[in-house]
């Protein structure tokens, strides 16, 4: 998808060590310092909390908001 090479700076750079489309348990669900949802109609989307427990601090990280940032740059050159 678009996402997955968007995503290949941040790779290369080691911010972020991989993406991809996975089922999760709940327990890495839980112990992820952050998590996103990705899709055509929403772009990016922050996970902040499941199954009433914060994922990370609880606030969109730097990962999300170098996505987001990534996804605008990427509509915008269109």
């Amino acid at each position: 998808s678009r996402m997955m090479e968007l995503a290949q700076p941040l790779i290369m750079s080691g911010e972020l060590r991989g993406i991809r489309e996975a089922q999760f348990t709940v327990e890495q669900i839980l112990s992820a310092k952050e998590m996103m949802m990705l899709g055509t109609t929403m772009d990016v989307l922050p996970v902040i909390h499941f199954e009433n427990s914060l994922i990370g601090s609880g606030t969109p990280g730097p990962i999300y908001r170098k996505f987001l940032h990534l996804i605008r740059e990427d509509i915008a050159s269109d």
